[in-house]
């Protein structure tokens, strides 16, 4: 669930103009995921689709996630070579404990991030240490991340389901008098 929209004096809110009811919901999606290491046609067919959605505060291009009443947000830029993450694929991965993961994968080159800590991790089909996933029963297992990730930001939500991104400051380019942030 999105926090509660509640100004803190050491934060900044900005309101974005995306309300909860705007996202696309990737909780409802329903994807059939084949024995092989092949992607099913199914995926293939969602791929086409865009569940995230792009916003620009603050200086900063964010790709938003809605799962339920849960919003993530993480800079859109792949660290990789910046591709747009708002257009990335979303998997569900299962954790060390056996919890669903939500994750998005670069378009670009596939570059994989879990939206709940920003780590990339990595899908390797053997054992190789810390930087392996194991598929089981149709799912892939997190078993360790690498260390890029991408950055998280706080969503908050007001009773309206308005949305608001958190930072701990302005961008200095705010203050520039041209305009760099459009």
């Amino acid at each position: 669930m999105a926090k509660t929209h509640q100004q803190d004096s050491d934060t900044l809110d900005f309101p974005i103009a995306v309300q909860l009811s705007d996202l696309p919901d990737c909780s409802n999606m329903q994807i059939d995921m084949t024995t092989d290491l092949h992607r099913s046609e199914s995926l293939k067919k969602l791929e086409k689709k865009s569940f995230g959605t792009r916003v620009r505060v603050n200086c900063v291009t964010i790709a938003l996630f809605r799962f339920g009443t849960t919003v993530y947000a993480i800079e859109d830029a792949c660290p990789h070579l910046g591709g747009p993450l708002h257009l990335g694929d979303i998997e569900n991965l299962i954790s060390e404990d056996q919890r669903l993961v939500p994750c998005i994968v670069c378009p670009w080159h596939r570059w994989t991030f879990r939206l709940d800590n920003g780590q990339r991790i990595r899908k390797i089909m053997s054992d190789v240490g810390d930087l392996e996933l194991i598929r089981t029963t149709g799912n892939f297992t997190i078993h360790g991340a690498c260390g890029v990730g991408v950055k998280l930001y706080t969503v908050l939500m007001d009773s309206n389901e308005n949305l608001y991104i958190r930072f701990h400051q302005f961008d200095s380019k705010l203050f520039s008098g041209k305009d760099i942030c459009l």
